[in-house]
């Protein structure tokens, strides 16, 4: 009895020790991926910072540091509601797919059959080649202040294209990868005109409200909407704001959103992105067919994939989604990065990790690279991959 008795101790010491060691390394990690928000806002001279990860659809960890509003003195929160640029196209692209698989879009249907009011010429467009970059449209003219920082309101995004209606094709259809958000907003047109709804209600049916997103939604300029942060851009001299200082904050300048919701218009959270990643590919929200319309790479009609050039990293594009390689040619990474004012975002699925990771800063940069997509979207992600010895 006493032999068995002394087993019996030192197995629950070994497993005490086992516990304890398990808890020591996760929160090795969570200080160290802390650290690393820490030094974002400093590399950047930045304001407020959120991110979160998830694994194998638990929630592992999510941190804040900075401001969500400098003028209040207001702390980040996991809470608080941020802009996420052009992370808002995979959600555009999820809810194309949702409507697809009910038979509400049709992916390969001609996009002047989705829309016959339009005006422009869109012959051999479809909602897959403007969800792909492969239509041809032009992205914006940010050299042309008013089209690129829109200020008034459209109650639908059909009204909105009188901004942008001239030279809108610049290449034809499904020759070449020309990325744009223009597209994505002639998408959402298609989805708006499909569903008879407005695009915020139609992404709030289909994804935010069935995946349990409480934190993301359009970036209404007219909506009271609780937790939004102020949104700010890091000065820097340059030819085109002259009066700049040197790392000098100033609220960012004014954005309706209402002409780009699909494109870069909407609201999310750092948890709220790091659980869409994780629900689109780690459950059955989205079919198997769909799934693979997501990972697979888009073609021009002459076999080319939808690469961008000049990244320094092997990035393509599949369907609303950039899929990042390593160097033996393996998937790292499916996701995307956004940028508008006042505002950096990213969204990661690590697929042999099972990790997704979000994260979104309430600042951009003038002329400047931001720390923020190195550190958030390789050594913040680098914590959780790391296999524990």
């Amino acid at each position: 009895m006493i032999k068995i008795a002394r087993v019996a101790f030192l197995t629950f010491l070994l497993l005490s020790g086992s516990v304890n060691l398990s808890i020591a390394k996760q929160t090795d990690k969570r200080s160290e991926a802390q650290e690393i928000l820490a030094q974002i806002l400093k590399d950047d001279s930045g304001v407020g910072i959120m991110a979160a990860v998830y694994r194998d659809g638990k929630l592992v960890w999510s941190g804040t540091a900075g401001f969500a509003d400098l003028e209040a003195k207001t702390k980040m929160k996991s809470t608080h509601r941020l802009r996420i640029g052009s992370v808002s196209k995979p959600f555009t692209a999820v809810l194309a797919l949702k409507l697809a698989e009910n038979n509400r879009l049709g992916l390969d249907k001609p996009i002047g059959q989705v829309i016959p009011e339009n005006e422009e010429d869109l012959t051999g467009i479809t909602p897959r080649s403007l969800g792909s970059h492969l239509a041809g449209i032009r992205q914006y003219d940010f050299s042309n202040f008013s089209e690129a920082n829109n200020s008034r309101y459209f109650p639908l995004l059909k009204d909105s294209f009188q901004i942008y209606k001239d030279d809108l094709i610049i290449a034809e259809p499904g020759s070449k990868f020309l990325y744009t958000s223009i597209g994505f907003n002639l998408l959402g047109a298609a989805i708006e005109h499909s569903t008879q709804t407005t695009f915020s209600k139609a992404l709030s049916d289909k994804v935010t409200v069935p995946l349990d997103l409480r934190s993301t939604f359009t970036d209404s300029s007219i909506d009271v909407i609780n937790d939004r942060g102020r949104f700010y851009t890091i000065g820097n001299p340059n030819p085109v704001f002259t009066w700049m200082k040197r790392d000098q904050i100033i609220n960012t300048f004014f954005r309706d959103s209402s002409d780009y919701y699909p494109s870069g218009g909407l609201l999310s959270n750092a948890e709220d992105l790091a659980k869409f990643a994780d629900r689109v590919f780690n459950s059955g929200f989205l079919s198997e067919k769909s799934k693979e319309i997501v990972k697979t790479p888009a073609k021009t009609s002459d076999g080319k994939q939808a690469e961008y050039s000049g990244s320094g990293e092997r990035i393509v594009y599949s369907f609303g989604w950039e899929v990042r390689y390593k160097e033996d040619g393996s998937v790292r990474s499916y996701g995307h990065n956004g940028e508008t004012n006042g505002a950096y975002a990213l969204v990661r699925y690590f697929p042999k990790e099972r990790i997704s990771v979000g994260a979104i800063v309430n600042y951009n940069m003038v002329a400047d690279e931001p720390a923020f997509f190195k550190l958030a979207g390789e050594r913040l992600p680098e914590v959780f991959l790391k296999v524990d010895p």
